[in-house]
């Protein structure tokens, strides 16, 4: 009787770790990759993103071509627009910079 009151409590153990495991959820990987150096993103990656003070701590991105481009320090890199989005970022609000002959 002894023996068969264990089987009991140990399968009912292992149907409670079954179940906890299965409601164990993993990391993601974060979207983007991090900068070659200070300032610069790989080519695979052009949209730099940082996170500012100004905005609140959240992450602004700026695609290539855009006003704070060449000014802004990326801290994380992203392969599109989308992507970018997906780690909680928003678009610059300044302007792309337009070329002298479309002006």
């Amino acid at each position: 009787m002894t023996l068969a009151w264990r089987g009991v409590v140990v399968g009912g153990i292992a149907v409670l770790m079954l179940i906890l495991a299965a409601n164990v959820v993993l990391p993601q990987p974060r979207p983007g990759v991090e900068p070659q150096d200070a300032s610069t993103c790989p080519l695979s990656h052009p949209n730099e993103g940082n996170f500012t003070t100004y905005s609140g701590g959240r992450c602004i991105y700026h695609v290539s071509g855009g006003g704070f481009y060449d000014r802004s320090k990326a801290e994380r890199c992203y392969a599109t627009e989308a992507e970018a989005r997906a780690d909680g970022c928003r678009r610059s609000k300044r302007p792309e910079i337009l070329p002298d002959s479309v002006r």
